[in-house]
């Protein structure tokens, strides 16, 4: 199976997911807890707004030899695209949409730090896929 229709495969079942459950669409009732007032909700969710969350990790025994997609909702205008806890090498980055587009990889004590074109190639979700040098994805 190629890698365009894997990732169409992807976002298709992720897409139907969210179309189909209405508890995706983000209400004041579902983001809140009971008789939280707005500001205090503001900065409990501050630190997932910031850290861009925007994505979508696919996972399990049935992905270890294809290594894990990111699904990108939130594309990063600059860019700059980090996977905070990540110890397992990550070995290349590619984007299935892209494959000529190159994503640079630096990687240290804090996680993973991909390098991504200033456009994203799809409008609504673009993925990336990690190849990693262990079979197990590990974090801190």
């Amino acid at each position: 199976m190629n890698k365009t229709l894997k990732a169409a495969i992807i976002i298709t079942t992720f897409a139907g997911a969210l179309c189909c459950n209405s508890s995706a669409v983000p209400t004041t009732e579902t983001n809140s807890l009971p008789n939280e007032p707005a500001a205090q909700r503001d900065a409990r969710m501050a630190w997932w707004r910031d850290a861009k969350f925007g994505m979508f990790i696919h996972w399990g025994v049935y992905s270890v030899p294809a290594g894990v997609y990111l699904i990108i909702f939130n594309w990063p205008k600059d860019g700059n695209f980090q996977l905070p806890a990540v110890k397992t090498k990550v070995l290349k980055g590619t984007l299935l949409a892209a494959l000529d587009k190159i994503i640079t990889i630096s990687q240290d004590d804090s996680g993973v730090a991909l390098k991504l074109p200033t456009e994203a190639p799809d409008a609504v979700a673009s993925v990336v896929r990690l190849d990693l040098a262990d079979k197990i994805l590990q974090v801190k």
